[in-house]
């Protein structure tokens, strides 16, 4: 009997041993995306946006858009035609002051925070005001997992004058669906050089200065880094389960004859892939000289991507992470399709981009891949 035992469970190895080796035998390509759907008529004020913070997309593919500036949530369909407004600028039950995030909790209904008027204000997907919760800390970024569990970043700053330096606390925790505190998962410190012409309260990041960014998928797996040490860090509900700095093992490998595509295929190596830049892409592109330095983190078909630049903005390079918090492939892009992404809902993607004309454009392209073996 404990030899039959011995036998299948042997099997069982070799048969998790063939499928990890089948995956990495594999390389997936996405290919140009089709563009489907553009909102952004200067004419028409249903369709002028002014600063568009913040997209989310339900499971019929109607896009919400919530603008700064209106006050306001905007929602179309999944063909971009105008369905409906929900709330309006003021103090009062259901309106919004200054707007600055929004997310959907586990029961599909929006959850916006306004840092004017410090609290998170719910809404249904039909516009109904569902109440509001206050919430007095220096909220900076939140999000929301399938168990309906808040992760809120409180952001703490003090400007020293005599170096022109912004010194940054940052305190990352979860929080129940009352808003009371469950857990601190991370409190890190940094710095960013302020421009001489700036307000303290601005303060934008320069190249080669510290941050500290995170994202956040829906099952509750976290990645965060600090930028200034790469210094990288994987979470699930809330538990520790990778702290390492970034290792790019891996080289660019792009393959694309066009630079006017809206993105140069972009493949997704699996570990076994090549490290060998080819020597024509060396002499399109030109090398960066530059070291690069991380500005966001992204999730395209549920996967984290570290996007870098290089060169200053003139080259954008994505770090693919896999569920072990490893980089295991990266890829050059030679578009902006990608750098504007402001949101992937199941094989499509969401971008803001600001036109010559003074307002804002939000596209819907398709995201079309292929599997391909080795």
């Amino acid at each position: 009997m404990e030899r039959v035992r011995g036998i299948i469970f042997l099997l069982l190895l070799i048969g998790i041993y063939a499928c990890n080796k089948k995956e990495d035998n594999h390389k997936i390509i996405y290919k140009t995306m089709d563009k489907r759907v553009i909102i952004g008529e200067p004419l028409d004020s249903n369709n002028y946006f002014i600063v568009p913070i913040s997209l989310l997309v339900d499971s019929d593919f109607n896009l919400y858009i919530l603008d700064a500036t209106d006050k306001n949530i905007r929602v179309y369909n999944s063909e971009g035609i105008f369905k409906r407004t929900i709330s309006t600028e003021g103090k009062g039950p259901g309106e919004l002051a200054v707007p600055s995030e929004m997310h959907f909790n586990n029961k599909q209904n929006i959850i916006v925070f306004d840092i004017g008027l410090h609290k998170f204000t719910k809404f249904s997907k039909g516009g109904e005001f569902l109440g509001s919760t206050n919430f007095n800390g220096k909220l900076y970024k939140f999000d929301i997992d399938h168990n309906n569990n808040y992760y809120i970043e409180q952001r703490h700053m003090r400007f020293d004058r005599n170096n022109n330096d912004i010194y940054y606390k940052s305190d990352l925790a979860i929080y129940d669906s009352l808003l009371n505190r469950k857990s601190l998962i991370d409190t890190v410190e940094y710095k960013k050089k302020k421009l001489i012409t700036e307000p303290v309260r601005m303060a934008f990041p320069l190249p080669y200065t510290n941050d500290f960014l995170w994202k956040l998928k829906s099952n509750g797996t976290l990645l965060t880094i600090l930028t200034a040490t790469n210094n990288l860090k994987l979470y699930k509900n809330g538990r520790l389960i990778k702290d390492s700095v970034i290792d790019k093992k891996y080289q660019v490998k792009i393959n694309s004859k066009d630079k006017e595509h809206y993105f140069s295929d972009l493949e997704i190596i699996f570990p076994n892939g090549s490290s060998k830049v080819p020597e024509r892409i060396i002499k399109q592109i030109k090398f960066p000289k530059f070291k690069p330095y991380v500005k966001e983190i992204k999730i395209i078909d549920n996967i984290f991507f570290i996007q870098s630049y290089y060169n200053y903005n003139k080259y954008t390079m994505y770090d693919f992470i896999n569920s072990k918090g490893n980089v295991v492939a990266s890829t050059f892009l030679l578009s902006s399709i990608f750098n504007n992404q402001k949101l992937e809902y199941n094989g499509f993607i969401y971008t803001t981009k600001y036109d010559t004309n003074g307002y804002y454009i939000v596209s819907k392209y398709r995201l079309n891949k292929i599997k391909v073996s080795k």
